[in-house]
């Protein structure tokens, strides 16, 4: 129901569940943008609770993102479990590292290409121990490498 209420709407607002994420490049274009999303949820009869609400906020914390002195980042404790992680040896292991690189994958140029040796480790009629090759541990390294340098995204700047 919330992504429809925000059709049209993408290019500064998006949806989680009913978490409502509104973004803009200055602080009157997030005005703006906050403004027009509100007008949304009272036409359609929609209420906020006050206290579960952030606007205007320096820091939020937004499924798995924090945004800090106007930059969205990854979560420190992600960026330093990411940057960490050991090599995988079984399918599961490259899975649960797929699903975390994935996650983000937005942040990553490329990252089909990128991750296919690791997909291909993933095949259901492989083993469930893995053939770690020179080109899996260079995708393994090249993901890890993007994401722990993954570009920030910029919210409005309220000043």
């Amino acid at each position: 129901m919330v992504d429809r209420l925000l059709d049209g709407l993408q290019d500064y607002a998006c949806a989680y569940l009913d978490d409502i994420a509104i973004y803009s490049d200055t602080w009157e274009d997030h005005l703006v943008h906050l403004g027009i999303v509100l007008d949304h949820l009272r036409v359609v009869g929609l209420t906020l609770k006050p206290d579960k609400c952030n606007i205007g906020r320096l820091e939020v914390q937004y499924l798995g993102y924090r945004v800090v002195c106007g930059k969205q980042r990854l979560e420190p404790a992600k960026v330093e479990a990411t940057a960490n992680w050991p090599n995988p040896r079984t399918k599961t292991q490259v899975l649960a590292f797929l699903g975390t690189a994935g996650y983000y994958r937005q942040f990553v140029p490329n990252y089909s290409t990128l991750a296919k040796p690791l997909t291909d480790l993933t095949r259901k009629n492989l083993s469930r121990q893995v053939l770690w090759s020179s080109e899996c541990e260079k995708a393994f390294q090249s993901l890890k490498a993007a994401l722990v340098s993954a570009p920030v995204l910029t919210p409005p700047n309220p000043a």
